[in-house]
């Protein structure tokens, strides 16, 4: 009878430990991986995006600095209830951090300033060509913007998927990751907008 009860219990141990293991709970997220494509892709995109960065903002930081400084000090502030309101939300999966960090700079950097900003000017003259210019005033934006930009943000998903693929189980996973990188994505833009505002008045307002 006891030996009955003892079976029991191991294979109820060890489906638990099963689900665990299914469910990837507790996995270390290891960003090192040489041997994955997908850790150069993200590495090249993170590069590109930065030297993007460091080009638009680097000739603002003169005449524009006082726009690029009151637009990080404002959007750093933006920033903090949405990275607490995620953290909330991530009690339910529990990512790594070293993970949502990964996600955060890849929307920041990769999918703002090596893909948006490139392809979005291309695809603007796009629509001016096929539509004219009209139509190109009043739809190009909205008509860009799903194109370029949530691609952007989904090609770093895919990429973070690929390098963390014991931990991301489910889509409310993928949920979390991709928060993150829209998060840093909207952080990046709107300070580039505040800038570009500056920039369009010559910083007379």
């Amino acid at each position: 009878m006891s030996g009955g009860v003892g079976t029991v219990e191991t294979d109820e141990r060890q489906a638990q430990l099963d689900a665990i293991e299914q469910s990837g709970w507790g996995v270390r997220f290891r960003f090192l991986q040489p041997r994955n494509l997908a850790f150069w892709v993200y590495v090249l995109g993170v590069g590109a995006g930065i030297v993007g960065m460091v080009k638009f903002f680097g000739q603002a930081t003169g005449f524009y600095g006082t726009a690029l400084a009151g637009g990080v000090v404002l959007f750093a502030i933006y920033l903090v209830p949405w990275l607490l309101f995620l953290h909330h939300q991530n009690r339910f999966t529990s990512q790594p951090p070293r993970l949502l960090i990964a996600a955060f700079v890849w929307g920041a950097t990769a999918a703002t300033f090596w893909i948006a900003i490139t392809a979005n000017g291309a695809l603007l003259e796009i629509w001016a060509k096929i539509g004219g210019t009209a139509f190109a005033q009043q739809w190009a934006a909205g008509l860009t913007a799903p194109i370029n930009e949530e691609w952007g943000k989904a090609v770093g998903l895919v990429l973070l998927l690929c390098l963390a693929r014991r931990i991301v189980r489910s889509p409310y996973d993928g949920f979390i990751i991709g928060a993150y990188i829209g998060l840093g994505f909207q952080v990046s833009e709107d300070v580039l907008y505040v800038v570009n505002g500056a920039m369009a008045s010559f910083g007379s307002d």
